[in-house]
């Protein structure tokens, strides 16, 4: 009688949960990179050593297009929105 041979999984058990977090986190970023008005091939950028501080910035913590853009509406309600700088200062003039 042989004996069963197993293979030896070489991901262990947690790579379907690495994958769909990797699927989800791409999601997001693409949606955010379309948020700002651009591409979400924009994303891929954050892959490149030389120039990923660019992106990871104006990703996470600059503000999105105000309104609709091509990729849709605001997501952010109008009451919730923040007032805008400029529109302060041409009230003051």
């Amino acid at each position: 009688m042989a004996a069963a041979t197993s293979v030896p999984f070489i991901l262990g058990e947690g790579w379907l949960a690495g994958v769909l977090e990797l699927w989800a986190q791409a999601a997001l970023t693409v949606k955010r990179a379309h948020d700002r008005g651009s591409r979400g091939w924009f994303a891929l950028l954050l892959l490149a050593p030389a120039v990923q501080l660019w992106p990871f910035i104006e990703l996470w913590f600059v503000r999105g297009t105000v309104g609709e853009n091509e990729h849709g509406p605001d997501p952010i309600p109008p009451a919730y929105r923040p007032k805008s700088l400029m529109s302060d200062y041409k009230r003051l003039e």
